[in-house]
């Protein structure tokens, strides 16, 4: 997964905003044993004494799972007259998972002191919809899905929070995306983003606090969503 910080400024002052809002602009980016990638802002107010606490910004954006552990997604593919058509659904979450938690806990008084405290995740506003993107991949397949998506698209602003998408594919485009679950190399180069805009303060000249807007995005590769996806038999029916 790829994250990108975008920093965008605006000319606006305050003095104090909401408690996980009043943010000095302190960070910290660490990376789990996983390679998920976590970037911590510094909380202004503490929440104990002898007690700094931090908050993450959006990471590990993923395919979400069902309660046993298998990932919410179908493929199946069903003969309509002469016509092949296809059913796709596939739900995304993102934040960190309890594991990912615990380990960042015990990472944090390591690498930043003994002293620091993950509060959870920070308050973000969230895109309304997440976008493809071509980077190196087949341009017809990544217009193939943009075209067949009949709902959801939404950017999930909450933690562990899901974003559902539902497709419909006929003739060309059923064999083109059935290809690209078979072979995933087929699918690299082309991925989810998820954009989200966060708010901090910078101490500006006579104590007044200014409000900087940033951006972070997610990216997650089709590839690996169906390399994820392919875990699980019962999640892509294929009739030949």
């Amino acid at each position: 997964m790829i994250i990108k910080i975008l920093l965008i400024f605006l000319i606006s002052s305050f003095r104090s905003l909401m408690a996980q809002s009043e943010n000095v602009g302190d960070t910290y980016a660490l990376r789990l044993e996983d390679s998920i990638e976590v970037l911590l802002l510094l909380a202004a107010d503490p929440p104990a004494m002898h007690i700094q606490g931090y908050y993450y910004l959006p990471t590990n954006l993923r395919l979400s799972e069902t309660e046993d552990k298998q990932p919410e997604f179908l493929f199946m593919t069903y003969q309509k007259g002469e016509e092949q058509e296809a059913i796709m659904h596939w739900l995304f979450t993102w934040g960190l998972t309890p594991k990912q938690q615990k380990a960042m806990d015990s990472l944090v008084l390591v690498k930043i002191d003994s002293t620091a405290q993950v509060l959870g995740a920070y308050a973000v506003e969230a895109d309304p919809k997440y976008t493809f993107t071509n980077k190196s991949g087949n341009q017809v397949l990544m217009e193939t899905l943009e075209k067949g998506i009949i709902s959801g698209g939404i950017v999930p602003t909450h933690v562990n929070s899901k974003s559902a998408s539902s497709f419909k594919l006929k003739g060309e485009a059923v064999k083109l995306v059935t290809e690209a679950i078979k072979d995933e190399n087929k699918a690299k180069g082309i991925y989810i983003s998820m954009g989200f805009n966060y708010k901090v303060l910078e101490k500006g000249q006579y104590g007044i606090n200014i409000a900087k807007i940033s951006r972070i995005i997610l990216e997650l590769e089709l590839a690996v969503i169906f390399h994820e996806a392919k875990k699980c038999k019962e999640c892509i029916v294929v009739v030949e």
